[in-house]
């Protein structure tokens, strides 16, 4: 087994640090975050921090990194108070990655990624047409970490867009219904499949898959 210490890893190449460290997490969901800049111009970013926050009322957030550069998607939700969450799925992986580009703000990522922009319910910011699990979000909160200076903002989910495959009679999600996947570290994306559903675990009761 290889051992690293914080030293090693701090002294070390930078690139080989990014990789490593943010493979240990594990794997994580892949979403697209879209917004609208004032001036109308749909944008995308590709998020692999998204968490449940809670359920009541419904809420989830994200970590954004520092705004040491220009970051439209913080931007853009400050300034409409709205944003969605858009599930990256298996057909199209290669799509949803391109919108990690550094894009200017004169450009859409929707157009470049070759993505449909869809506008639903009222909604200010637009859904990706293409994503079978959408969320319409409205800005509540951010906290800054001050440690590293990244910001964990935080939203209610106000409209939710669920492909009848995905949705489970008891109001679970099987992801893999529709191949939603996962990523580790930056740039490495993997398929989902459900290994098994446990009933609520209670003391005295060992776990059995149903």
């Amino acid at each position: 087994m290889k051992y690293f210490s914080k030293q090693e890893i701090m002294d070390g190449d930078a690139m080989f640090r990014r990789h490593l460290i943010n493979s240990l997490s594990g794997y994580k969901s892949a979403n697209l975050i879209g917004t609208i800049s004032p001036d109308g111009v749909p944008n995308l970013s590709l998020i692999s921090s998204v968490v449940h926050v809670g359920a009541s009322p419904p809420m989830q957030g994200f970590v954004m990194r520092p705004l040491t550069v220009e970051r439209q998607t913080y931007e853009y939700i400050k300034a409409s108070g709205q944003y969605t969450i858009n599930h990256v799925h298996l057909d199209f992986i290669d799509k949803a990655h391109y919108a990690s580009a550094k894009f200017g703000k004169d450009e859409s990522e929707f157009e470049a990624c070759q993505l449909t922009a869809t506008y639903l319910d009222g909604h200010e910011a637009p859904y990706v047409s293409e994503s079978r699990i959408k969320l319409g979000m409205r800005y509540e909160d951010e906290f800054l970490i001050k440690q590293n200076n990244t910001i964990m903002i935080i939203g209610t989910i106000e409209h939710i867009y669920v492909d009848d495959d995905a949705l489970q009679p008891d109001g679970n999600l099987d992801l893999s219904k529709v191949d939603d996947v996962a990523v580790s570290g930056l740039e490495t994306y993997y398929k989902v499949d459900k290994a098994a559903h446990f009933k609520f675990a209670r003391v005295g009761q060992w776990p059995e898959s149903d």
